[in-house]
């Protein structure tokens, strides 16, 4: 339409307005070039005012894109968005689509390997996640008991298993034995299981798949139970006929008690606990999170003096307490949880005070080269990667970033590994922290005769990456590529963490 550069850029500066329109004025007469050219006057326009939304670039929107509560078809059309303006390749993005999904769905589609294409692969999390909640829709039933009914409050469940946990991946035989060593959950590598409290439920069920496995002695139960749903309609058989013994049950490390539960069918939720335990404790719950945060007074009072005093039965339910190791001395006797060597090699919980790694506007981890090792750092490699994925410290990572993995010398003659975490430390956040002043430290030694030292075992570990921030630690190495589950050695913010 137009054939001179001049009258477009006249016709571009008519359109403008606002901020764009006083920016266009002030250099219309200070660059002659504008005038002149318009591929000149539009690289202008797109430099000072094209900018991502938000204040982030297409890479870190991609990276913190995270599927929520969104269906898998909704999360796959922002991603695809973002996709087409990102100019990352196939790999890349296929990497980062599957780190966005929910755990469960991560799971399901671990194992199947039928989609060459990211295309073909988005299409198969779509089909996997609408089978996913066709099949929730038609479990999503709370079992009631008698017909008595109280109303329909919410059920809550701890956190589901974090992604790469691969439940239902084949686990090998040494990490498996491991892991029952341990006890820790052969599944996801974690200690302890969840338990759905319902307070719909009007007595403890347990599913009898469990109770048969862990040959817990069971009664019948005189008369039989009638158990409905909420829409009256019967459950199973409509009735509970057996019960078990008293059974010694734990919640987290000192809540101890004697409960008595009925056999139910329930596969997805092998112990419940219902209306009469609420009673009796009247814990604080959380909405958000679905986690029990506090006991009543009444319960503490109550349920902590009770478990002092009382021998302890132990199953799967419970955990069993740990012997005191041979060379604790008695007078930390009653602290001998915190000596643990198996406790503090477990995955802890995510708290408020998880490591949190912040990166610099529109910074992205670096992605390095892998090291080459020779035949006893690879067996120290190897040994190191089962033990840490054993424990659930690390997972299987297909994070675009990438740290190196390497040894350095002991004095003893041994191998420690590290991980070089200078490019990603360059580019985070830093967290200002107290350093001790030595006089004030020496002050409170003054007149001391005793000194008592205690090393906190596997400190770092001790405290988990804050969710999300997983795949910024990740490392590769010749075998695989991981990503750390809880605080390594080495990041910037570690110190102010711990």
């Amino acid at each position: 339409m137009y054939r001179e550069e001049e009258t477009q850029c006249v016709f571009v500066m008519s359109l403008l307005t606002s901020r764009a329109l006083e920016w266009a004025s002030a250099v219309w007469d200070a660059d002659p070039q504008i005038k002149s050219s318009f591929s000149y006057f539009a690289g202008m326009i797109r430099e000072v005012f094209e900018y991502p939304a938000g204040g982030k670039d297409i890479s870190l929107q991609l990276m913190e894109l995270r599927q929520g509560s969104d269906t898998a078809a909704d999360y796959a059309i922002k991603f695809r968005t973002l996709a087409a303006q990102s100019g990352w390749n196939g790999a890349s993005l296929w990497a980062v689509f599957w780190a966005g999904l929910n755990p469960e769905l991560q799971t399901e589609l671990a194992c199947r390997i039928e989609a060459t294409t990211l295309s073909q692969y988005v299409a198969t999390a779509i089909r996997l996640d609408n089978l996913m909640c066709q099949h929730q829709a038609g479990t999503s039933r709370s079992a009631t008991v008698r017909p008595r009914m109280r109303p329909d409050y919410p059920s809550f469940r701890e956190e589901v298993p974090e992604p790469m946990q691969l439940g239902r991946s084949r686990l090998t035989e040494q990490v498996h034995q491991q892991r029952g060593r341990m006890r820790l959950c052969y599944n996801c590598g974690a200690s302890g299981h969840l338990t759905l409290i319902d307070s719909g439920a009007a007595v403890n069920l347990i599913n009898g798949a469990l109770v048969e496995k862990l040959g817990i002695p069971t009664f019948p139960c005189v008369p039989s139970l009638k158990i409905t749903a909420i829409d009256s309609q019967p459950i199973g058989e409509g009735y509970l006929k057996r019960q078990i013994e008293l059974l010694e049950f734990r919640v987290g490390l000192f809540h101890q008690e004697r409960l008595a539960f009925y056999i139910t069918s329930s596969p997805a939720n092998p112990v419940i606990l219902g209306f009469p335990w609420l009673q009796r404790h009247d814990p604080q719950i959380s909405c958000r999170s679905g986690e029990l945060v506090r006991w009543s007074s009444a319960c503490l009072e109550r349920c902590l003096r009770d478990q002092v005093s009382r021998p302890c039965r132990t199953s799967c339910v419970a955990e069993r307490f740990p012997t005191i190791p041979g060379h604790l001395p008695r007078a930390y006797a009653e602290f001998r949880e915190v000596f643990s060597e198996e406790r503090a090699a477990r995955l802890p919980s995510h708290q408020p005070w998880d490591c949190a790694i912040d990166l610099l506007p529109n910074a992205f981890p670096p992605r390095g080269r892998v090291y080459p090792l020779s035949l006893p750092e690879s067996k120290a490699m190897e040994e190191y990667i089962k033990t840490a994925l054993a424990v659930g410290h690390i997972r299987p990572s297909m994070s675009p970033a990438a740290a190196e993995f390497f040894f350095v010398g002991k004095k003893d003659g041994g191998l420690c590994p590290c991980i070089d975490f200078r490019g990603l430390n360059a580019i985070t956040i830093p967290y200002p922290y107290p350093l001790p002043l030595v006089p004030a430290a020496l002050e409170q030694l003054r007149g001391a005769r005793i000194f008592t030292k205690l090393d906190l075992r596997s400190a770092y570990n001790l405290v988990r990456i804050r969710k999300g921030d997983e795949w910024k630690t990740m490392f590769h190495t010749t075998h695989g590529h991981y990503e750390y589950r809880v605080m390594p050695f080495g990041l910037t913010n570690a110190p102010a963490v711990f």
